[in-house]
């Protein structure tokens, strides 16, 4: 069975998050609205514009199952950590930007199924972080690349002040 989760996903934001040099702060107000977003896509480039933390993803899904088939969700990456539950079932965890990651799923899928990813993409504090002690590892792109202003030295990914 080969089927893509591209398309619509109910979102929600639950949290924004700054790591800093000595502390992570978890801000739970000022939150934007729950919605709908097309998947795969930068949340930033989809209305979440300025947002940095922890949102949450849900859609539910039919399958078309084949008798004694294996059966994997797999991601091409998720920007920057994923918390993966698949039919009420936690499935693990996994950071890495562009990495791609798998779990199989062949004893839990049914022809209703209901997929939860938690996502977060902190905000690196610019004061305490920037440039030289950056916990993400962004690659080229340091910190959403859709984003204007993506690196400044005194400002990290911040818009550029």
């Amino acid at each position: 069975m080969k089927q893509s989760l591209g398309g619509i996903w109910n979102y929600e934001p639950l949290e924004h998050t700054v790591v800093k040099e000595s502390e992570t702060v978890h801000i739970y107000e000022g939150l934007s609205p729950a919605g709908e977003m097309e998947l795969p896509q930068n949340w930033q480039l989809a209305g979440l514009e300025d947002f940095n933390g922890v949102v949450r993803f849900t859609r539910a899904f039919r399958a078309d199952l084949r008798p004694g088939e294996r059966v994997f969700l797999k991601f091409a990456g998720v920007d920057y950590s994923a918390d993966v539950r698949f039919n009420g079932v936690h499935l693990g965890t996994h950071q890495g930007y562009f990495q791609a990651f798998e779990f199989e799923v062949t004893d839990i899928i049914s022809p209703e199924n209901a997929l939860e990813v938690s996502v977060s993409c902190p905000r690196e504090d610019e004061h305490s972080l920037w440039p030289d002690k950056k916990v993400l590892v962004k690659g080229v792109f340091n910190h959403h690349d859709a984003r204007p202003g993506g690196w400044h030295p005194e400002s990290g990914q911040s818009k550029a002040r």
